[in-house]
């Protein structure tokens, strides 16, 4: 199958098949941007469905699109290690999925490293990891588009209905509202497998696969 590449008001889409072996969708690629060099500009998001992709395998891809004169760039990705890696490097959805919280939201992208504290009386969405030592405290839900590694304190303001939902979820302590779950003291729980949400259920913290 070939790479379909869709205009857009907004930018470009580029679809790549799950099928094709990436050193195939790269070389695709570059041979559409040289065909048609004048056309290439704007945004672009790469829709890359079920496929499993590391750093360097999505970096190689951002550089053709650079050399091609697009930019900002967005992920859509149904593979969690895909959606982690693209978020670690700044790549973000385009918008946020009907899930994401919105109104008094806070979104940042990046990097929340050790000793550092985000505080917002809303709801906090992050396109990165959250390092162990840092927090994050919402007076909503937590939302982390990355590995969770720090605290998290959703409904800091006593709202047992906020969540923390994170791609990775291994955080050292999870708070919603007044409830408090730990990391077990033996070491960090394996990488999930699906994005994961933790929610006050029958009056504890439950950990379940987000649906």
């Amino acid at each position: 199958m070939t790479i379909a590449i869709k205009g857009t008001r907004n930018g470009l889409t580029i679809v790549i098949p799950d099928e094709e072996a990436w050193e195939q969708v790269l070389s695709q690629l570059q041979a559409k941007f040289g065909e048609q060099e004048s056309f290439w500009s704007g945004a672009a998001v790469l829709e890359l469905g079920e496929r499993e992709l590391e750093e360097e395998d999505l970096k190689k891809a951002i550089a053709l699109l650079e050399e091609a004169k697009l930019g900002p760039f967005h992920l859509v990705a149904l593979h969690p290690k895909t959606i982690e890696t693209g978020a670690r490097i700044g790549l973000c959805p385009p918008s946020a999925p009907e899930k994401l919280p919105t109104g008094n939201a806070l979104y940042l992208k990046g990097t929340i490293r050790s000793g550092q504290v985000v505080r917002h009386d809303g709801s906090i969405v992050i396109c990165g990891d959250v390092n162990a030592g840092a927090e994050v405290i919402a007076g909503g839900d937590v939302v982390v588009f990355g590995t969770l590694r720090g605290m998290a304190h959703a409904g800091a303001e006593g709202n047992e209905k906020a969540q923390v939902v994170a791609v990775n979820l291994r955080p050292t302590q999870i708070r919603i509202a007044g409830k408090i779950a730990r990391s077990p003291d033996h070491g960090a729980p394996p990488l999930s497998k699906s994005p994961e949400v933790a929610s006050i259920v029958g009056g504890d913290i439950n950990i379940s696969p987000l649906s």
